[in-house]
Parts: C-alpha cells; sequence; structure tokens
C-alpha cells in the first residue's frame, strides 16, 4: 500500500485579502491571509499560515498592526 500520493495535489497555497472603509472616519482595514499546505501521508497534512491585520485609524491605545504565524498539523477526514 503507497501512502504517499505524488502528483496531483500534494500541496495547496492560498491567499486572502479583504479591505474594510469607513467613509465618516477616513479609516481603512485591511486583513490579509496565506496558507501553504501539504499533505504528507494520505490524509494527513501540515501547513504553515501567516496573517496580518491593518488598522489606519485605531483609537488611541491601540495598534495599527497585529501579524502572526502558525504552524499545523492536522488530518482531513
Amino acid at each position: 500500500m503507497d501512502f504517499f500520493s505524488p502528483g496531483t495535489e500534494d500541496f495547496k497555497i492560498t491567499n486572502s485579502v479583504v479591505s474594510y472603509f469607513n467613509l465618516q472616519r477616513a479609516r481603512v482595514r485591511v486583513e490579509l491571509q496565506s496558507a501553504w499546505r501539504h499533505e504528507f501521508l494520505k490524509d494527513f497534512y501540515w501547513s504553515v499560515n501567516g496573517f496580518d491585520s491593518f488598522d489606519g485609524d485605531p483609537p488611541d491605545d491601540r495598534k495599527k498592526n497585529d501579524s502572526g504565524i502558525s504552524f499545523t498539523l492536522g488530518w482531513k477526514f
């Protein structure tokens, strides 16, 4: 039995960008997400995910950017 799946769908890269506009406050928000996912055994996979959230006019006590990276080990069923 061959558990490795060479060829067609070993990995997947996804990117997403969403923006929000507020015309009353001249405020813009942008959300960015990226992921790289790789199947290594039949239905098991690992992925690297990154995100960034930007707020053009946050409240005074908040940051403009929030970003991070996560590593995932999973099983799809």
